[in-house]
């Protein structure tokens, strides 16, 4: 599923991005696709291959590199920014641990009918965030936590 245009529109005038600057993609190829059409080194990553059999072809046309791996484990470091289409719910760390300082996440959380699109910029004393808007993209089912009892 793809986030409404209307909505990663939103998220990419966020995030700033300029031409140059080195982006991960999380369970986003349309934004991948953007991102490098402005200019960007962009790396799209996805957790079923099944994904790339579709988009592989147009993404490498566009000259993204493509990953197959966990989303809650981001693969590499020192990113100018990262952007995911889905939403999650709850900031995932290990997300701004892949950010360089200056870094810039755009992602929106999501833990009932609607989520708000954030930005997070990290520091290098700490981490900012911004809210941006509503919306309601599916969010990323592998980053639910496991339903736990507690008294």
């Amino acid at each position: 599923r793809l986030m409404l245009p209307r909505d990663l529109g939103k998220l990419m005038q966020a995030l700033d991005a300029r031409a140059g600057e080195k982006a991960l993609v999380l369970a986003g190829p349309y934004a991948a696709a953007v991102l490098a059409r402005m200019g960007l080194t962009v790396t799209a990553q996805e957790t079923e291959a099944a994904v790339f059999e579709v988009t592989g072809a147009a993404l490498a046309e566009e000259g993204v590199a493509t990953v197959v791996a966990p989303l809650g484990q981001p693969q590499g470091e020192g990113y100018d920014l990262i952007v995911s289409e889905a939403a999650v719910p709850v900031r995932p760390e290990s997300w701004i641990a892949a950010l360089r300082p200056g870094g810039r996440l755009a992602v929106v959380e999501r833990s009932g009918p609607v989520g708000k699109a954030v930005l997070y910029v990290r520091g290098r004393e700490g981490v900012s965030r911004r809210e941006l808007f509503d919306c309601a993209p599916p969010v990323l089912a592998e980053l639910i936590p496991a339903p736990a009892f507690a008294l």
